[in-house]
């Protein structure tokens, strides 16, 4: 979105729990950008969260705060919606991450993030119903909003994958699978093993 928006009309900054060893933060500035570091919300640190949170809306004076962190968007939204700031709140989850005691307290704080947005985003209908509950769809809060991708970048190309089984050693009659994703539990890899071991043994009957 960054890449591609009219940067002569909108500024986007970024507030994110820590930089990313060859991540997005270096093209974020060079493209205007600030990068404001506060605290990752563990529970304990509630005001020393809100604190922080709050000299960052003092400094900048937003107009609009769109919220990607639900567990902790019913604080940050609510600093927002004080300031006069217009508030969204973006489910990008069907289910929550972490042991049974951090999806529990990530529960907790997730269930009023939507009385604190003047808008509800998603990327999925589950991921919609997971934060909203079951009749977002009828809220004139909602949008649906498709994550942001540049199809062009992933259209087929012949000469890559030749490129990628001469790099992995393999023909180009010989079956190759794949998978990208985060290792995190909402990806599912156990499941993915097991059709991936299902998948190897049909292969091998032949």
């Amino acid at each position: 979105v960054l890449r591609n928006i009219d940067r002569t009309r909108f500024q986007i900054d970024f507030v994110v729990n820590r930089r990313h060893e060859n991540g997005y933060e270096t093209e974020m500035e060079q493209l205007g950008s600030k990068i404001y570091i506060i605290p990752k919300f563990k529970g304990v640190n509630y005001f020393e969260y809100i604190r922080r949170f709050n000299e960052v809306l003092d400094e900048g004076a937003y107009h609009i705060v769109h919220g990607h962190v639900s567990s902790s968007a019913v604080m940050y939204l609510k600093a927002a919606k004080l300031r006069g700031c217009v508030t969204i709140v973006h489910s990008h989850s069907a289910g929550y991450r972490g042991n049974v005691l951090e999806r529990i307290i990530k529960r907790f704080f997730t269930a009023g993030a939507k009385w604190q947005a003047d808008y509800w985003f998603s990327c999925s209908k589950l991921a919609a119903e997971r934060l909203f509950g079951r009749k977002y769809a009828t809220s004139n809060k909602y949008h649906y909003i498709p994550n942001a991708i540049v199809v062009e970048e992933y259209r087929f190309d012949e000469s890559i994958r030749d490129r990628i089984r001469s790099d992995l050693g393999m023909s180009s009659t010989d079956v190759l699978y794949g998978h990208v994703g985060t290792f995190s539990t909402p990806k599912n890899h156990k499941f993915l093993i097991q059709v991936f071991k299902e998948l190897y043994k049909k292969q091998g009957e032949k």
